[in-house]
């Protein structure tokens, strides 16, 4: 028998789940093209209840769901707290953002079905890359006065300066691999901060490390 187990929502795509499903059980779900004739193209484009209850039968006696409020994983954990920070855009940002924004509209017109939401999907990423540093949009290497063209690199700053002060630390969390680099630089070239910065292509060794290292 054969298992497979997965932290991201299967509602994303669903031809993820017709992958997982290939190698657990093959064959289950048909082939792609089937599935995707069933089910992928009549569910994305109509998201019609009963089509979605039809995979859900099918999967169902399957999947084995753990979530974080299930009183059998005793995490313990205090509850979340959270304080929002609002913070504008530099003048660099709000034309790239303004660009982007100008070239969705521009391609949208000519784009019909599932490419109109992959153009949607797309572009709130280059808009998220925008927000968090213009140098992710622009795919610079090596860009200069990293925290002077975003404000939220800039207040992220502040906040673990005054962070610091207190003795504390932190964990900073960040989409894109390339903002993690980024911060990297920033925090040792401005604040004197040497940060670890673990990731997906991070060797298990070296990530224990880091985990001992904060620890």
């Amino acid at each position: 028998p054969r298992s497979a187990m997965t932290g991201t929502p299967m509602e994303n795509r669903l031809t993820e789940l017709w992958s997982l499903f290939d190698f657990i059980n093959p064959g289950y779900l048909g082939s792609s093209g089937e599935f995707s004739r069933k089910f992928v193209n009549v569910i994305e484009k109509k998201g019609d209840p009963e089509d979605i209850g039809r995979v859900q039968k099918l999967i169902r006696p399957f999947l084995l769901r753990r979530i974080k409020s299930d009183p059998a994983i005793e995490l313990d954990l205090p509850e979340k707290q959270e304080q929002k920070e609002y913070v504008p855009l530099t003048v660099e940002q709000a034309s790239l953002y303004e660009s982007v924004l100008q070239d969705l509209f521009e391609k949208l017109e000519n784009a019909e079905g599932i490419a109109r939401r992959g153009l949607v999907l797309s572009t709130l990423s280059r808009l998220k890359q925008v927000c968090g540093h213009p140098a992710l949009l622009l795919k610079e290497d090596r860009p200069d006065n990293i925290s002077g063209r975003s404000k939220k690199v800039e207040r992220l700053l502040e906040m673990v300066a005054e962070l610091r002060q207190q003795g504390d630390r932190c964990l900073i969390f960040t989409q894109f691999v390339r903002m993690g680099q980024l911060l990297q630089v920033v925090l040792m070239k401005e604040l004197g901060e040497q940060s670890y910065y673990l990731h997906g292509g991070t060797p298990k060794k070296a990530r224990d490390e880091m985990v001992d290292r904060f620890q």
